[in-house]
């Protein structure tokens, strides 16, 4: 299972800046690709596509940018993430 990360923040007054691009891309992934519709989980939005034979999840951690780990952490808890070859996060900072 590939767990694929947007960092953004659900606030309207974030949308459409660099805070954001985390969202949008996962947004553009999820609707490029036709996965699942969102459902909320785990302080977040998931949607889920199997392709290749490998389970893909897409997530939206609804918890602002500096809280963010205490949505990822229940994620990747309750699917036995293993973050050093199966998470990707996408976000706007370069110095991380």
């Amino acid at each position: 299972m590939i767990l694929i990360v947007g960092l953004g923040n659900p606030d309207r007054t974030f949308f459409h800046t660099r805070h954001n691009i985390g969202f949008e891309i996962i947004d553009s992934i999820q609707q490029n690709h036709h996965f699942d519709k969102y459902v909320s989980k785990f302080e977040g939005l998931c949607s889920k596509k199997k392709i290749r034979g490998k389970n893909i999840i897409l997530f939206k951690p609804l918890t602002y940018m500096n809280l963010s780990g205490r949505a990822l952490k229940k994620i990747v808890d309750f699917y036995k993430i293993n973050i050093s070859e199966n998470l990707i996060v996408i976000h706007d900072d370069l110095d991380m």
